[in-house]
C-alpha cells in the first residue's frame, strides 16, 4: 500500500473508534427494569429524569405545604394500594447532588410526605424543594392485585406552575395515563401526617436505584450495536496499519 495513503486510514479508523466512545458515554441512564426487595413496583420509565412542572396540576394531597419554592409530588400505584409500613422511596437530582426521601408510616425525614385517601391508599406524596428532578423511584403494594410500577399521577409545581407535557404511552394493562389520574380511582381524602425532622433516608434504608441492572431496550441494542461496529472498524485499521507500517521497506 502507497505510504500516503496510511495517513488517511489512520484519520477514519481513529475517527470511527472515537465516534463510538462518544456515543456510548452519552447514553442516558436506563431505568432498572425489576424492583428490590421488599419492593414490588418501579417507576414509569418516561417519568424518570423529569420535573414536576411537566406534569398535570393537582395540590389536593398536600395541602396548605404548597408554594412557590416548593414541588409536591404525588405517586399513584393503582390498581392496588401502597403497604404503607414500607412505602415507598423517591430519588431526587438537587442539582448540587442526590437525595433519596422515604415515603412511608413514621418516617420522619424533612421532606412532608404522607398516603391519601385513608381508605383506598392507591397515591403516596412527597413535598420537594422547587426545581428538583425526579431520578427513580420504588413502591411496596399490599399485593392484593398485579402492580409493577408507580406512576406520576400529578404534581403541584412551585417556581413557574405546571406546563403539562406529552409522555409516550405504554401498552402494558392497568397503567394509569402518564401525567393524569387513573380513570375510576376514588377521590383522594386527607393527607397523612407529614414527616418534619430527621436525616433523608440513604442507601441504608432504601436500596441505591444505580444497583439494580440496566434494561436493554431495542434503542439501546441498535446503540450499542453501532458502538460495537464503530470500535470493531477502528481496531481492525488500527491493525492493518501496524501491520502495513511493520512489513513497508526502511528508507534509507
Amino acid at each position: 500500500m502507497n505510504k500516503r495513503l496510511l495517513a488517511p486510514l489512520a484519520v477514519v479508523s481513529l475517527a470511527a473508534a472515537g465516534a463510538g466512545l462518544a456515543v456510548l458515554f452519552a447514553m442516558p441512564a436506563q431505568a432498572h427494569p425489576a424492583p428490590t426487595a421488599p419492593y414490588d413496583a418501579v417507576l414509569h420509565q418516561p417519568h424518570h429524569d423529569t420535573k414536576a412542572k411537566v406534569f398535570e396540576r393537582g395540590c389536593d394531597e398536600i395541602g396548605d405545604l404548597k408554594a412557590a419554592d416548593k414541588d409536591g409530588w404525588v405517586f399513584n400505584i393503582s390498581p392496588d394500594e401502597f403497604d404503607t409500613a414500607i412505602g415507598m422511596w423517591a430519588k431526587f437530582d438537587t442539582g448540587s447532588g442526590q437525595v433519596t426521601t422515604l415515603i412511608k408510616d413514621g418516617d420522619a425525614d424533612p421532606y412532608p410526605h404522607g398516603f391519601a385517601n385513608a381508605t383506598n391508599k392507591h397515591l403516596a406524596w412527597v413535598v420537594v424543594p422547587a426545581g428538583w428532578t425526579l431520578l427513580d423511584a420504588e413502591g411496596k403494594s399490599v399485593g392484593d392485585k398485579d402492580v409493577d410500577r408507580i406512576v406520576v399521577t400529578h404534581t403541584c409545581a412551585g417556581a413557574g406552575g405546571n406546563t403539562p407535557s406529552p409522555f409516550p404511552s405504554e401498552s402494558s394493562g392497568g397503567t394509569p395515563t402518564p401525567g393524569k389520574p387513573a380513570s375510576g380511582t376514588p377521590t383522594p381524602g386527607t393527607s397523612g401526617t407529614p414527616g418534619t425532622s430527621g436525616t433523608p433516608g440513604g442507601p441504608g434504608d432504601s436500596p441505591s436505584p444505580s444497583e439494580p441492572g440496566l434494561p436493554v431496550t431495542g434503542a439501546a441494542v441498535t446503540v450499542f450495536a453501532a458502538v460495537g461496529l464503530a470500535l470493531v472498524i477502528g481496531g481492525a485499521g488500527t491493525m492493518f496499519l501496524v501491520r502495513r507500517r511493520r512489513d513497508l521497506p526502511t528508507e534509507v
